[in-house]
């Protein structure tokens, strides 16, 4: 046998050794009544290495966070993509104006009551999970703990921004917690429904299902220019309110009329499924007719004060 023969027997007997200790190491790991044993030998060979070369090898917890920690930026990365996509996708189906963003509001000619009211609606979204969980209350009574859900009734004159800051409200919620939201008039929505009644097949039910589940209601014109509901719409819009109560799901209503006067317009059972919201927050806006900014355009075109 020459010289290089039996160098390199001697290396493959080497690799051998090696690769047999390794997996012996590796039984040990996998085997949970030998782990522990197999983590010492592990910690001995770590502890030679860092005598033999000077450095300061990572521990085993430090190995486990710092592979954790990459898994979870690495995840993070892959899914920044699809939660962006979706997140555009659910601001597409809400219906809302563009223009409707807490950035993009003009609060330079408004009162303190109405910038509190803008403030007031950014909150809201920032508690919304809060208000989504039964929770204790600070102050006594008779029962301690807060149904989940609540629900936000925006009223104020035309023109003063009630339909702005709804929207601003759900842009807000669909873009911090990339939940649904559903933004709709009340007559397109009744009107959507009433049709559906006349279908041979379930989508009547199925999309009030989805109205009554939806994680954001956002009712517009409710009882517009101070005009009742009819006898039906007061049923429908009254069994909607008191399912989502009942589901914990939060709502806003827009409205131009005052709280004192709603009830008569839109019928005592409507009325009282409102309050079995626990968590219920009037909203009033107030200021000029934001609209009449226009007005030299407008007034140009038959449509001035």
């Amino acid at each position: 046998m020459s010289e290089t023969d039996r160098e390199s027997n001697s290396e493959n007997v080497a690799d051998k050794e090696t690769i047999i200790k390794v997996l012996g190491i590796l039984e040990n790991v996998f085997n949970p009544s030998k782990f522990n044993s197999a983590k010492r030998e592990i910690e001995t060979a770590v502890k030679e290495f860092e005598r033999d070369t000077g450095f300061k090898a990572p521990t085993y917890e430090e190995n486990r966070q710092i592979y954790r920690d990459s898994l979870a930026d690495d995840l993070k990365k892959l899914r920044e993509p699809a939660i962006d996509e979706l997140r555009s996708q659910l601001l597409e189906n809400c219906e809302i104006n563009p223009n409707w963003s807490f950035d993009k509001v003009d609060n330079s000619e408004a009162n303190e009551g109405y910038i509190s009211a803008y403030e007031f609606g950014r909150q809201w979204v920032v508690n919304y999970d809060i208000y989504e969980k039964k929770y204790k209350q600070e102050k006594e009574s008779n029962d301690p703990y807060v149904a989940p859900g609540s629900l936000l009734y925006i009223y104020g004159e035309f023109g003063v921004g009630k339909s702005m800051l709804a929207g601003a409200i759900t842009r807000l919620f669909v873009e911090t917690y990339v939940r649904e939201a559903c933004f709709k008039q009340w007559s397109t929505l009744y009107a959507y429904l009433y049709n559906l009644a006349y279908n041979k097949d379930d989508s009547y039910f199925k999309y009030l299902d989805y109205i009554n589940n939806v994680d954001l209601l956002v009712i517009d014109e409710l009882a517009v220019g101070k005009v009742g509901l009819t006898e039906n719409q007061r049923k429908l819009f009254g069994n909607i309110i008191r399912s989502r109560s009942n589901l914990g799901k939060s709502t806003i209503l827009v409205s131009n009329v005052p709280p004192s006067d709603l009830q008569e317009l839109i019928g005592d059972f409507a009325f009282e499924s409102i309050k079995t919201y626990s968590s219920l927050f009037p909203l009033q806006l107030e200021g000029p007719n934001r609209r009449n900014k226009n007005s030299n355009y407008l007034n140009s075109h038959g449509f001035g004060n």
